[in-house]
């Protein structure tokens, strides 16, 4: 009987750490997303009045709320870890992003500069995999970036770098 709970409870726990968290900006709609199909979204829409909404197993969840919460203070722990090196688990952490689209449009101002940055753009331009830089001359800047986010790798980097010593 105890079992079917635990089971439940062991897969939302996999389903959460498997599935990718996705996280979209588009600058030129002025939309921010992150989500996780079947798990949460939460998104914000900006412009004249900035809009936020928050789903989680598809119910919308209240997020204007302006009350204050007090928080209590934490004591200090004495026997806190150092991170032995810092470069190696950030490379190992970055292993768990995955750019899919990448759009940057950029307008410098100085019309020699963007002139001099358009065959840069062109040679990091990759069609192949979604990622795109140009340099305009029209005063317009945006980005629009889909990336990908596996927190099961996070989390065994994270180990990896507890346990070895």
């Amino acid at each position: 009987m105890i079992y079917i709970p635990l089971l439940v409870v062991v897969i939302v726990v996999i389903w959460v750490l498997v599935k990718p968290i996705v996280i979209i900006c588009d600058s030129h709609s002025n939309t921010y997303q992150v989500f996780q199909k079947g798990t949460f979204s939460f998104s914000v829409l900006t412009g004249e009045l900035i809009t936020t909404e928050l789903r989680i197993l598809g119910r919308r969840v209240r997020t204007d709320s302006n009350e204050k919460k007090k928080r209590k203070k934490s004591k200090k722990k004495d026997g806190k870890r150092k991170v032995r090196h810092p470069i190696k688990l950030f490379k190992r952490c970055m292993r768990a992003f995955k750019v899919k689209k990448l759009l940057i449009d950029v307008d410098t101002g100085d019309v020699v500069l963007n002139a001099k940055l358009v065959p840069i753009g062109y040679f990091l331009t990759n069609a192949e995999r979604h990622r795109s830089v140009h340099f305009n001359f029209e005063g317009i800047t945006t980005l629009k970036l889909e990336a990908h986010i596996r927190l099961h790798v996070i989390l065994i980097a994270l180990i990896q770098q507890l346990f070895k010593r």
